[in-house]
């Protein structure tokens, strides 16, 4: 018994700095991604472009701050489902939207520099606004997340159901956010004005596929709990037919 114990505790100590290191790396992972997210978000909002010596500013939700924005909140989504049991590959979400954030803002910011620097566009004094900076420093840390995601949960093939579930409904978030409020939400608030007439426009199919893949979640999640639900039914049916047999 004494060499029971004595092993016991061995294992036990053995594994206390693993578990330590794993719930360093997940605070860490949590903290970078949140702490990118919100910062992509608050950038998108802030002032991006100035003209007229600064007396006219411009945001990015008017651009492509609403897809920054809708891919933000995605990572949030996945940050937060990450820790449910099964679901750790979805932490691989958060430094994958970090890059293509970070990719677009940074032509976003060469782009404003090439305006500054026109002197065809003198005559509007463009200046360049903190925004996009806040967006890049943002998407670096949710890049930077995914060094902190290395130590993920052991999973099995019976969760990948559970993945493709969730994975889908961030993906419809994200396009449903897009385009409804990236496109309707500013248009009827006249923030700016586009044609909607057009049924290819961009804002019809991303809230048309956002919508479909929500829906398709929903669906999903209903099967899967009435599966659940059914499984101990049958389970005790074939119990009450053996003992009968």
């Amino acid at each position: 018994m004494a060499i029971s114990s004595m092993t016991l505790q061995n294992g036990v100590f053995a594994r206390a700095p693993r578990l330590a290191a794993r719930r360093w790396n997940e605070a860490t992972f949590h903290l970078l991604a949140a702490a990118g997210a919100v910062a992509v978000i608050a950038g998108s909002y802030m002032t991006w472009a100035t003209f007229y010596a600064g007396l006219v500013e411009r945001n990015g939700v008017s651009g492509h701050g609403k897809y920054f924005l809708a891919l933000a909140i995605g990572a949030l989504i996945a940050a937060a489902l990450s820790s449910k049991r099964g679901l750790a590959p979805l932490r691989l979400l958060v430094p994958a939207t970090g890059g293509v954030i970070f990719a677009f803002a940074l032509r976003d910011v060469r782009n404003l520099h090439a305006l500054t620097g026109d002197p065809a566009a003198a005559f509007y004094v463009p200046g360049e606004g903190p925004g996009l900076y806040v967006v890049l420093t943002g998407a670096a840390l949710m890049v930077g997340a995914f060094f902190a995601s290395t130590h993920l949960r052991e999973w099995h093939s019976d969760a990948l159901a559970d993945v493709a579930i969730a994975g889908t409904f961030i993906a419809g978030a994200m396009m449903f956010i897009a385009g409804a409020y990236g496109e309707y939400y500013l248009h009827f608030a006249g923030a700016h004005a586009h044609n909607h007439a057009d049924a290819m426009h961009p804002a019809h199919l991303l809230t048309f596929a956002g919508a479909s893949l929500l829906f398709a979640t929903f669906s999903a999640i209903v099967y899967r709990l009435g599966a659940r639900h059914r499984a101990p039914v049958a389970a005790r049916s074939h119990d009450v037919r053996a003992a009968d047999v």
